[in-house]
């Protein structure tokens, strides 16, 4: 079985929505091609998030993941990325509802326990990897190969909405931004599907 392992450190952790201490890893294998497996490891420096945000958005509103009452369980995350073409990778979560970080887990079909945030992985039409993410009940998704190229200064999410849903383990909180245009590049459209990411490449969003 052959690896691809990337190694990134990440100051500001704005794009993929969750601000964790320590290191985080996922191991993503292709249905498709059994054979071959990405696994991907983030070295994160634990920003103050509420000055990160003050400085670099416009928060609109901040709650505790504790009392909501959108995020998903398990079985319904699996769900919803599946309705949306999302199935080739396992669909994983590194949180529990009171902001306890542990290693990736697997989601179960059959599990009605809740977690803040989801996470999984797409491969588009053209061979790019992106990341898929579920924040409380909002979907967004990033493409990979831009984030994790060191000459690369934009940071790229796929937004549902004209806020980007954000989540903050350390105090369990959820925040609601207005990103800069400096902080945050965000191509909004109706729906996170297979067939949007097809249509985004990496050229279309160099373009864009």
């Amino acid at each position: 079985m052959s690896y691809v392992k990337i190694t990134k450190r990440i100051s500001l952790l704005l794009v993929l929505a969750a601000a964790v201490s320590g290191m985080c890893s996922c191991s993503c294998n292709d249905n498709k091609n059994p054979e071959e497996s990405v696994e991907t490891e983030f070295t994160v420096e634990y920003p103050d998030i509420e000055k990160y945000f003050q400085e670099k958005s416009s928060i609109k509103s901040v709650e505790n993941a504790k009392d909501s009452n959108k995020s998903l369980a398990e079985k319904d995350a699996i769900k919803e990325l599946a309705s949306r073409g999302f199935t080739d990778y396992p669909v994983t979560s590194s949180f529990s509802i009171s902001g306890e970080y542990y290693e990736p887990l697997e989601a179960s079909e059959t599990s009605d326990e809740i977690h803040p945030m989801y996470n999984t992985y797409y491969v588009n039409s053209s061979g790019e990897l992106w990341s898929v993410f579920i924040v409380e009940d909002e979907v967004m998704a990033s493409p990979v190969a831009l984030v994790l190229q060191d000459d690369n200064p934009r940071q790229i999410v796929v937004s549902e909405r004209d806020t980007i849903l954000s989540y903050d383990n350390k105090d369990n909180r959820f925040y609601k931004t207005v990103p800069n245009e400096d902080a945050l590049e965000v191509h909004y459209c109706d729906r996170i599907d297979s067939a949007q990411l097809d249509s985004l490449t990496l050229e279309v969003l160099s373009n864009g």
